[in-house]
């Protein structure tokens, strides 16, 4: 991998997180949200699924709010979910938060 090449590492955060490689998933995500050069407000997005799933929740809900704050800012979109309708309404950061919450209940 070209080490600056911030959607490369994006690319590997999500294919590991939808092979369920949660860690693998968070180390590519952190990876490219360190180095942010193009549409690194995605990698936020991914990074807060990957936290959701290793039960990390307050990791998990900073990376979905940074994602809402720059996918307007960086992107463009004047609502965030504009910017995930175009690649997959089921990670909606929203869809994190209620995840979040799900996954906290089933542990007490």
């Amino acid at each position: 991998i070209y080490p600056d090449y911030d959607l490369a590492y994006s690319g590997l955060g999500l294919t590991y997180f939808y092979l369920g490689r949660y860690d693998e998933a968070k180390i590519n995500f952190v990876k490219s949200v360190d180095i942010e050069e193009s549409y690194g407000f995605f990698n936020h997005l991914g990074l807060g699924w990957a936290y959701t799933y290793l039960k990390e929740y307050t990791l998990a809900e900073e990376e979905f709010n940074e994602y809402i704050k720059k996918a307007g800012i960086i992107g463009g979109f004047t609502n965030p979910i504009q910017a995930v309708e175009q690649f997959d309404r089921n990670l909606l950061p929203e869809k994190g938060l209620e995840k979040i919450e799900e996954l906290k209940k089933a542990k007490n």
